[in-house]
């Protein structure tokens, strides 16, 4: 799974991204480039300094908790 993720982000980049959509059946079926910037679905845009802190808060428990 792991590697057909990353061939399908490879496609994504190299053939998609220049052309930002591509219509495979009209009103069906089309491919549009987009960026997530956030956590899942886009949550917490541009709010990294958020997952830092908790990243960090939760490494310190797990670091206490193991010492």
């Amino acid at each position: 799974m792991v590697i057909i993720d990353q061939v399908f982000k490879y496609l994504a980049l190299n053939f998609l991204k220049p052309v930002q959509s591509v219509t495979v059946i009209n009103n069906l079926l089309s491919f549009v480039y987009v960026e997530n910037e956030g956590a899942a679905l886009g949550i917490l845009k541009n709010q990294r300094w958020i997952f830092i802190i908790v990243t960090s808060i939760l490494l310190a428990i797990i670091i206490w908790v193991m010492a």
